[in-house]
């Protein structure tokens, strides 16, 4: 009797783009175990999964669960097997020369005619029971049919914010395919914050955006449930929403706050970001390498109308007195509609918010001179 093994081989994983996917190859060779081999490294948390990210340590990689049905394969047999040949295997690398996918419970294809059916999903969730590391909750083994992630978006730590990537083709596999190919697909959406002033400021006045919050009511989830069957979003049973006006900043948030201390900052001192003042250029929002990571509104349609959510920010505009004295005027959760269609599945967005500005306009004029001729007008 002949097994033959699955390997699992990465091929260029690319997802630079709201559209783009993530490819992973798995190649069988002549040898019986299924096998992986090896790569190391860290993974960086709160940013975009892709190459880089799964292929880091072993708390990297991703999550591979894998059915066995018979010759009549899933079409018949998926919605009564569970993911009893692979559930949560993790797949990582580890440094080495070869740096080659692994996993460490070996599994071998069938010798007979039965399939295989496999989903993945990525960033690997080390308590899948869970979802205490990632936010990645699995259906239990014993659960019958494609499975599901119960999914929580990390509101208290916005920088540890995760982008949720899926495979859930259910195509039927044998070791005679030669190789099985994991596509992934962003499945949350994605948002980045620039900002700019509408005219040049010149060199004495400086605009410091100070907070940003997202503005809604019921219409972004906080935790909601993923489905491999089709590819979508599904409430839970009791929904649960991001809170109104939830704020960007923090200790733990996205917004790029520093304290000015470079010369000219006239004095001010308030933890902000420093907008570039050209009237043309925009300033990034975020640190560097973090986004917003939502749970999509309405699947792939976005919002049904604007305004549906709003951003509210706060920022100073900052004029020079002199170099160690200022006057600031405050604008406080000044309101902004996104879009119609905003927020939708597998959508990365940047918006630029532009600081309209109304600038003191002098002007003077100087009228002709009236001759007088008042009495008296002889002086002695």
């Amino acid at each position: 009797m002949r097994t033959k093994n699955l390997m699992l081989a990465m091929s260029a994983l690319a997802i630079a783009g709201c559209s783009q996917n993530e490819i992973t190859e798995i190649s069988p060779d002549a040898n019986p175990a299924v096998g992986f081999e090896v790569y190391t490294g860290v993974q960086t948390r709160g940013t975009e999964t892709n190459t880089t990210s799964i292929q880091a340590s072993a708390d990297a990689g991703f999550g591979v669960l894998a059915y066995k049905t018979s010759s009549s394969g899933w079409a018949t047999d998926g919605s009564a097997v569970i993911p009893g040949f692979m559930y949560n295997e993790h797949v990582y690398k580890e440094a080495s020369t070869d740096s080659k996918w692994k996993y460490d419970n070996l599994r071998f294809w069938p010798t007979n005619t039965d399939k295989l059916t496999f989903f993945a999903y990525a960033p690997y969730e080390s308590a899948p029971s869970a979802g205490t590391a990632k936010g990645i909750k699995l259906s239990s083994q014993s659960e019958q049919g494609a499975p599901t992630i119960e999914f929580t978006v990390n509101t208290t730590k916005l920088t540890e914010m995760v982008d949720l990537v899926t495979d859930h083709d259910k195509k039927d596999k044998t070791s005679a395919d030669g190789s099985i190919s994991f596509s992934f697909s962003h499945v949350l959406t994605r948002v980045l914050l620039k900002a700019k002033t509408s005219v040049n400021l010149g060199s004495d006045t400086r605009v410091y955006i100070k907070e940003i919050k997202i503005s809604q009511t019921n219409q972004l989830y906080s935790k909601a449930t993923y489905k491999f069957a089709d590819d979508t979003w599904a409430a839970l049973s009791t929904p649960a929403y991001i809170a109104d006006n939830q704020a960007l900043s923090g200790n733990e948030g996205v917004l790029n706050l520093v304290t000015p201390t470079s010369n000219p900052a006239w004095g001010y001192t308030t933890s902000s970001i420093l907008v570039n003042g050209d009237g043309t250029t925009a300033t990034d929002l975020f640190k560097s390498g973090h986004a917003l990571y939502l749970i999509p509104v309405g699947g792939t349609t976005g919002l049904s109308a604007k305004g549906d959510v709003k951003l509210k920010v706060s920022y100073d505009i900052v004029t020079k007195v002199n170099d160690t004295t200022n006057v600031t005027s405050s604008v406080s959760d000044k309101a902004i509609d996104l879009p119609k269609d905003a927020l939708a599945k597998g959508k990365s967005y940047t918006y630029t918010i532009i600081i309209g500005m109304n600038a003191v306009e002098l002007s003077g004029t100087v009228s002709n001179w009236t001759d007088a001729t008042p009495s008296g007008s002889d002086l002695q």
